[in-house]
């Protein structure tokens, strides 16, 4: 049985509708005013960041199937997955882009616990200004990561899971079990 398809139309049209906002705002906004706003929006493209990995943490509860794992862990096991780069980018993004920045409303710098080193980051719309080989790289203890590029890298990877999920019953059940969770949350007053 394949995956249900008002639930894989339902993400790629959400996917779809992100990456084509954000490149409206990056043509009508950011670069015809590049050279006069020197902030290039950072506020915007912080919330673009935040609609980009809570949809990393949807995809990443549809594939989990609300096992239980926590929040952290599933969405570094679904870009291991299906993204596999290097772990310590996808612990710094999740850090930084997912939570960080939805509890502050500002990126700050990261120091790891361990070892005390501290990372900081390199933002950019996309291109030309950060070129694709610097995105999602850590060097230097500095953490590169272009929008664009990571709004493509997620619908490649909502992709990869769809296709796996066509013939995963696992997978499937798994989304099933969520997706009225998703479509209808409920709460107490």
């Amino acid at each position: 049985m394949p995956f249900p398809s008002e639930i894989a139309e339902q993400l790629r049209s959400d996917s779809r509708q992100l990456i084509e906002e954000a490149e409206v705002a990056v043509e009508q906004l950011v670069k015809p005013t590049w050279e006069k706003h020197t902030h290039h929006y950072p506020a915007t493209l912080w919330a673009y960041l935040m609609a980009a990995f809570a949809r990393l943490d949807l995809y990443s509860r549809l594939w989990d199937g609300d096992s239980g794992a926590k929040q952290t862990p599933r969405m570094r096991a679904f870009l291991a997955r299906y993204l596999p780069r290097d772990p310590i980018a996808d612990a710094l993004a999740i850090q930084l882009w997912r939570h960080t920045l939805m509890h502050t409303s500002r990126p700050r710098r990261l120091r790891e616990q361990v070892s005390g080193h501290v990372y900081t980051y390199l933002l950019h719309w996309g291109a030309p200004q950060l070129p694709i080989e610097q995105h999602y790289v850590v060097s230097n203890l500095k953490f590169s990561l272009g929008l664009q590029y990571l709004l493509s890298d997620l619908n490649r990877a909502l992709e990869v899971y769809l296709v796996e999920a066509d013939t995963s019953g696992n997978l499937q059940a798994n989304a099933v079990k969520v997706w009225p969770a998703i479509v209808e949350q409920e709460f107490k007053l």
